[in-house]
């Protein structure tokens, strides 16, 4: 994350090693948490609240921005408003989670409604601010960890099933459905 070697990041209970690709901070100590990805297309793939309106919080399928923001504020002090992944291939794609009202730093990359989206709410969510979001994230990172930790390791193959292609294991139950 940055730090020096002898300073030991922890997030969920876990030491955490990484660095950060880009963090924007503003005169007023705001900051931005940034992770770029390589991809031309990834609103959806990247999305860190839901698309359909629930009521109820779920890990996202990637939490990396998350738990960057996370570690900023909790270790750099900052008040962070924002963690998004931004496309760098061909037009420019950005996704995540960022406060209301700072979406609009984006400019026309964004559309009403991915702004929207990107907005964590009770309505979409059940989390009404930035920071809920995420400190419930790292709390259901941790949750995640310690069924890990108990041996309680799920068959979770991808929405492609491009996992279970080369798997060698022909009995499994995730594989069969």
């Amino acid at each position: 994350m940055g730090t020096s070697a002898s300073e030991r990041v922890v997030y969920a209970g876990c030491s955490l090693d990484g660095k950060v690709d880009r963090i924007d901070v503003d005169d007023r100590g705001r900051a931005i948490v940034i992770d770029y990805k390589d991809k031309s297309s990834l609103f959806d793939d990247y999305a860190l609240l839901p698309a359909e309106v629930t009521g109820t919080y779920a890990l996202p399928k990637r939490v990396q921005a998350l738990i960057y923001a996370k570690v900023v504020r909790d270790l750099l002090g900052y008040e962070v408003v924002g963690a998004v992944y931004l496309g760098t291939r061909g037009n420019i794609q950005l996704s995540g989670a960022i406060r209301d009202g700072y979406a609009d730093v984006f400019d026309e990359t964004l559309t009403s409604a991915q702004r929207a989206r990107m907005s964590p709410s009770v309505e979409r969510c059940g989390i009404d601010t930035f920071d809920g979001l995420l400190d419930r994230t790292e709390e259901l990172v941790a949750e995640r960890i310690a069924r890990l930790r108990a041996g309680e390791i799920p068959v979770a193959p991808d929405e492609a099933g491009k996992a279970c292609v080369h798997c060698p294991v022909v009995e499994c139950e995730g594989r069969r459905s």
